[in-house]
This record gives C-alpha cells, sequence and structure tokens, in this order.
C-alpha cells in the first residue's frame, strides 16, 4: 500500500520539531582565583576559556583572556580598579626608584627621603601611589560615563587620555605645591611665592605634550583592545573566591 506525503505535512512537521528545541544554550563551569598582580589575575577551573575571550567579574570588573596554560588562565584586568591596580603599580615603581637612586625631588616621591619626618613621609605616599591610583579611576569611570551617553570611540578614547594625563600631572604637582612647596623651594634654590611659577611652569611643559601623547597612545592601543575583545562573545564571571564561566 502506497502513501501520497504532501510536502505540506512535511514543512509543518519540521516546524513544530524546531519550535520545541531549547535554544538557550549555557555552559558553566566554576573555577577559583589563583592570584592577582600587576593588573594580571590567574584563574585555575576556566578549562573551556579561550583567548581573547572576555571575562565579567561580579563587581563589574572585565578582564581579556591573553594566556592559555595547562593548569590556569591569564587575564588582563579592565576597567576603573584595575587601572587603580595599575596605577599603584606605577606610583610604587616610581617610590622604589626614587629611593634606590634619589634624585632632586625624592623628598616627594618617597616616604624614606622625606627631610621632614612622619608627615612628610606620609605626603610622599599620597603623591607617589595615591595620585597614580586615581589616573585608573578617574579614566575608567570616565570612560564608563562617555560609552553610557554613546560617545563615539575614536572620541572617547582621547579624551580618556588626556584626562589620565592630565589627572597625573596636576594632582602630582598640585599636590607638590600644596603639600610641599617649602621643600620644593629649597632644592630650587628659589624663593617660596616663586614655586606657583615653577609648578605651572613644569605643567606647562611637561603635562601639554604628555597629554597629547596619551591622547594618541590610548586612541591605538583602545581601539586595538576593543576590536580584540569584541570579536568573542562577552562570557564569564569571576569572583575573588571562585571563577565561572558561562
Amino acid at each position: 500500500m502506497s502513501e501520497n506525503i504532501k510536502a505540506s505535512e512535511i514543512s509543518d512537521v519540521l516546524r513544530m520539531q524546531l519550535e520545541g528545541i531549547d535554544t538557550d544554550l549555557r555552559f558553566e563551569e566554576v573555577g577559583t582565583v589563583l592570584q592577582v598582580s600587576d593588573g594580571v589575575v590567574r584563574i585555575y577551573g576556566l578549562q573551556n576559556a579561550e583567548a581573547n575571550e572576555l571575562l565579567e567579574f561580579d563587581n563589574g570588573i572585565r578582564a581579556v583572556v591573553m594566556n592559555l596554560e595547562e593548569d590556569n588562565v591569564g587575564a588582563v584586568l579592565l576597567g576603573p580598579l584595575a587601572g587603580g591596580i595599575l596605577g599603584a603599580v606605577f606610583g610604587l615603581s616610581s617610590m622604589w626608584i626614587n629611593t634606590t637612586a634619589p634624585g632632586l625631588l625624592a623628598f616627594a616621591f618617597s616616604p624614606f627621603m622625606s627631610t621632614t619626618g612622619l608627615p612628610g613621609a606620609l605626603k610622599a605616599v599620597w603623591i607617589a601611589v595615591g595620585c597614580r591610583i586615581l589616573i585608573g579611576v578617574v579614566s575608567g569611570w570616565l570612560w564608563i560615563a562617555l560609552k553610557r551617553v554613546r560617545v563615539n570611540d575614536y572620541i572617547a578614547l582621547p579624551v580618556v587620555g588626556v584626562a589620565g594625563a592630565m589627572t597625573n600631572t596636576v594632582l602630582v604637582m598640585g599636590s607638590i605645591y600644596f603639600l610641599l612647596a617649602q621643600q620644593y623651594a629649597e632644592v630650587k634654590n628659589v624663593a617660596l611665592d616663586a614655586v606657583f611659577g615653577l609648578v605651572m611652569a613644569t605643567v606647562t611643559a611637561s603635562g601639554i605634550p604628555e597629554a597629547i601623547a596619551a591622547a594618541v597612545l590610548v586612541t591605538a592601543v583602545g581601539k586595538a583592545l576593543l576590536r580584540l575583545t569584541g570579536t568573542v562573545p562577552q562570557r564569564g564571571l569571576a569572583r575573588e573566591s571562585g571563577a565561572s564561566e558561562s
């Protein structure tokens, strides 16, 4: 006995079968954060992580997977907090250099070179480390604010670069002026009332060229990173005590 099967019936059956498929696929695995150092986090347990994959921590910080090893993955942190961490590393490096190879202004960047005891040491820690932490924090939150109002990347990136550079220059030189003006005048061998002019000259001569360079470099590097992180879907949730990928 033969049956005539209509094409429309086959189509209806296939459509019903396809509609019943759960397309909301989700894979999840849990790992452990092994180490966070110099803006790099190492996570154990993300066996299916891929290079250039974007991870997001439960506190909103993001990281890009850069290194795949046999038992862990290495990812570069992104975001305001990560910027603050990198700024702190920069500040500590500055403190180390000014301690081991002190220059004329070492008193402003190393607590061990203070000429006024503990108060001067605390001021040096703020200038060397505190001001540098704020570079990343200010830049990170400014970037978030600009992207929330949908500012084009080619405008947002140089603006963030300039803001970061000027944050460093203004905070460091401003802190020297307000906290260590007397010592600055002594090492420069000028009168106290001449310090403001010297500080402004430094801001103009060094700060503006640094801001221009930062605008160019941040635009180039930032755009490359955005293309890199945009090639894969954002996935993952990494916690301080553990990490997951979904």
